[in-house]
């Protein structure tokens, strides 16, 4: 009895870090390929997108790999500006 609540609960405890985990990612990123922008600042976004290597296209920010993603959100938030994606 005693090995069937532990593996029980061993269990439980993976799947909510599993559901924690999956919950976390899709709030701060976007489906990839995205467009993003830092706050309303075309300045910051521009030096945020510059700064990752991403494609600038004069008013929002080309991003296509997952490194680009979460380096521009860092760079958004380094900035002062909360960033913005669609796709």
């Amino acid at each position: 009895m005693t090995f069937k609540l532990s593996s029980l609960v061993l269990v439980s405890i993976a799947t909510l870090m599993v559901v924690l985990s999956s919950d976390s990612s899709a709030t701060a990123e976007a489906a990839l390929p995205a467009w993003c922008v830092c706050g309303n600042d075309n300045d910051k976004t521009r030096r945020a997108c510059q700064s990752v290597g991403a494609k600038w296209d004069g008013g929002s920010c080309g991003i296509s790999t997952d490194t680009q993603n979460n380096s521009f959100w860092a760079a958004c938030r380094l900035l002062t500006q909360q960033p913005r994606c669609w796709n």
